[in-house]
């Protein structure tokens, strides 16, 4: 089964599609289930929780942190985790609740948690295929999970309709959130899909460069 374990809705601050159109856009493309993780916020994965039936889609929730050090994924939480705690600190709120902490994009300099961070901190699981990723930030990041012996997860880090479903996790056929978090811990998934060109993602960083130094340094 497909799912895209990364996308971001209207909710997040540079997202531009609601999550009736994600879900419907993911029932097209025949994904089998995704996770709305927007920047700080659970909203647009409450949201798309209540209708997720009508599209015949698996809904894990979830929420894309800005800790201290960088993002990190929060796969399987029902309370939003605050922004700007420590990386393990983070970690912590995410296992209270039972959750799975997950890096994504570890390489990606102004918002990823890097390695050296990633490694003192032990997740759950890497983000091995951002589709928002260069193909080069994403084999590195392939091989620090090899290296820590971690599940790899993937997902398009979709902002827009027209990127979701770029990368997705393969795991066996799941019929709940609640399986398809087991099979992650399990580490019964595959990271699969396509890398952002290099040309896109220099100017995609440009503009998020400079949205980065007008927030004062400040993540996401």
């Amino acid at each position: 089964m497909k799912l895209d374990m990364h996308v971001h809705s209207s909710y997040s601050t540079d997202g531009h599609a609601q999550p009736r159109q994600i879900l419907k856009q993911a029932r097209k493309l025949g994904l089998d289930g995704l996770c709305i993780a927007d920047h700080n916020t659970m909203a647009g994965s409450l949201e798309a929780r209540k209708i997720a039936s009508e599209f015949g889609l698996i809904l894990v929730s979830g929420m894309e942190i800005s800790s201290s050090g960088g993002h990190i994924l929060a796969y399987g939480i029902s309370e939003e985790v605050p922004r700007d705690l420590g990386p393990g600190e983070t970690l912590d709120r995410i296992h209270s609740q039972g959750g799975l902490a997950v890096v994504p994009h570890p390489y990606r300099f102004w918002s990823g948690l890097g390695e050296e961070a990633t490694l003192a901190l032990g997740p759950d699981a890497l983000e091995t295929a951002n589709a928002h990723s260069t193909a080069r930030e994403n084999r590195l990041a392939g091989k620090l999970a090899e290296r820590m012996k971690l599940p790899a997860t993937a997902g398009s880090d979709s902002h827009e309709l027209g990127s979701l479903g770029r990368a997705f996790t393969m795991m066996p056929e799941i019929g709940s959130e609640e399986e398809a978090l087991k099979a992650i811990r399990a580490g019964r998934t595959k990271a699969r899909g396509q890398s952002r060109k290099t040309t896109m993602a220099l100017k995609d960083r440009t503009v998020s460069v400079a949205m980065w130094i007008g927030r004062g340094f400040k993540k996401m």
